[in-house]
């Protein structure tokens, strides 16, 4: 679907899988599940994606899906929703532990 250009996103499928968008963003690079993150085993190997595709996924592509122009980037006048991460992460499949601050509309939160 992706490389057809055909305009999609990411969510989870709460409350069946976890709410956690790190979780689903994770799960779309390595097409593991919560349970079997731990394994060599994934699921349909062939569907994952890279995490810059999945980050999009979530944030610039959904906005675009949910036609609502004050997400998925940083821009003037926009919510100031963002994390902010330690260390570089587009290489990673452990980006959990890299949190180090969450803004949520401006206020920051506690990442851990």
């Amino acid at each position: 679907i992706l490389k057809m250009k055909i305009k999609v996103c990411n969510s989870s499928d709460s409350p069946v899988t976890s709410f956690d968008p790190i979780y689903g963003i994770m799960s779309a690079v390595t097409r593991r599940t919560k349970d079997s993150y731990n394994s060599i085993d994934s699921i349909n190997e062939n569907e994952k994606i890279d995490i810059f595709d999945s980050f999009s996924l979530y944030t610039w592509e959904a906005s675009k899906c949910l036609h609502d122009n004050n997400l998925g980037d940083i821009a003037v006048g926009k919510e100031a929703s963002f994390v902010v991460w330690k260390k570089e992460i587009l290489n990673s499949t452990e980006i959990k532990n890299y949190i180090e601050k969450v803004f949520l509309k401006g206020k920051d939160y506690n990442a851990n």
